[in-house]
Order: structure tokens, then sequence, then C-alpha cells
């Protein structure tokens, strides 16, 4: 385990490098004019151009042997947002709407706090029904789609008797509002998961800062 940590460090240290580099040198308008002051020693490229480009390419295989190594780190970054992932109560609503259209839908955003590490309940009322839920989760954001507990799908049979509940079903959210809302709350929690936690910048960073470069490398080429 350690060797393999001491892999994908040197990976990320060495992208890092080659890809702020090439991207401050984008930004800045860089070009080589043929010579390279080595050591001392003056080397002169015929076709320095080239130069860029080979750079452009070490970045890439850097890329390509970081993702290879760091997709436990990834992994762990997307695990935190979902622990940590709290539904607004237009979430909540908007989620419940797609089930049980037409029916009025109140959500008690006190305390709201759906998540696994605190699942504290939240008092939501379905029509003329009042209903105590405290396992409504979202399990993938592309496409998103939530998972319902045994309350939250008892809610729900309540008022739509042609919903049919699994424990191991999950729900795709189909209106394009919906789905709007909902990864509003995500990504709200991705950002904060982002500052608090060290995943973001081993695992997704090199990957931002590797796609701003290529952009920044093209558009100097323009």
């Amino acid at each position: 385990m350690s060797d393999e940590v001491d892999i994908e460090h040197q990976y990320r240290k060495n992208l890092m490098i080659i890809s702020s580099v090439l991207l401050i040198y984008s930004i800045a308008g860089g070009e080589i004019n043929g010579e390279i002051n080595l050591s001392g020693v003056g080397v002169r490229f015929k076709n320095s151009g080239y130069l860029e480009w080979i750079g452009l390419i070490v970045m890439y295989f850097l890329w390509w042997r970081h993702l290879l190594v760091s997709k436990d780190i990834r992994d762990r970054m997307n695990s935190q947002v979902f622990i940590h992932l709290k539904l607004s109560a237009l979430s909540i609503k908007r989620i419940f709407g797609e089930f049980i259209p037409g029916v009025l839908i109140s959500v008690n955003p006190k305390g709201c706090s759906l998540t696994p590490d605190s699942p504290c309940e939240i008092p939501v009322e379905l029509g003329s029904g009042n209903f105590v839920l405290a396992d409504l989760r979202v399990t993938k954001i592309m496409p998103i789609q939530v998972s319902f507990g045994s309350a939250v799908a008892g809610a729900v049979k309540a008022l739509n008797d042609d919903f049919h509940y699994s424990r191991m079903s999950e729900y795709r959210m189909r209106r394009c509002l919906t789905k709007f809302i909902v990864a509003i709350d995500y990504w709200r929690c991705f950002v904060s998961c982002a500052l608090k936690y060290p995943s973001f910048g081993d695992g997704v960073l090199p990957s931002l800062i590797v796609i701003a470069s290529t952009i920044a490398f093209f558009v100097n080429k323009l």
C-alpha cells in the first residue's frame, strides 16, 4: 500500500508541475524562440515549436497515469459528497412531486439533514397526511437517482397506488427542474467538501488544471 501511495504522489507531483508551468506559459503568451540556455550552454533547436507539443503530450501521459492510480481517491471524494449531501426543502418537494403529482407537499426545513451520518427526522406533509421521514437518499448524480426507505415508500404508496416499491430500487428523476434543483444541492455540497477534505486536491484538482492548461494552450495558438 505504501508503494502505491508513493507512486500516486509522484505522478500527481510531476503532473501538477508540468500542467501548472504549461498553464502559466500559455496564459502569459509564452513562445520558444529556438534557443535555450542549459547550465550556461546555449542549445539551439531548428523546430522549437515542437517542444510545446511535446510538453503537452508529456502532460497527457502523466494525467493518464494519475487517473489510473488515483481512482480510490476520487471514489472517496465522491463518497464524502454523498455522505454529507443535505437536500433542501425545495429538492424534497420536487422529488416527491415526481411520484405524487398534484398532491400538496409541505416540508419543514428546520433541522433538515437527510444524511447517513446525521439522519435526523424531518416532518413532511403529503396531502392531508403527516409523515416523519429520514430515509430519502440521493444515490447518483449522473443521471440523478434517489432511493427510498420503507417509511418514504409507505408515504408515497398511500397517495399513489401505482407506485411499486423495492428496497433495492433506485428511482431516476425525470423532470428537468427537479434535476437542476437537486444538482444545486449536490454541487454546493461538493464545494464544501472540496474545502474541507484533501481528496479534492489529490484526486480532482490535477485534472482541472490539465483541462485549464489545454484550453489556455490552444487559445494561445490562435
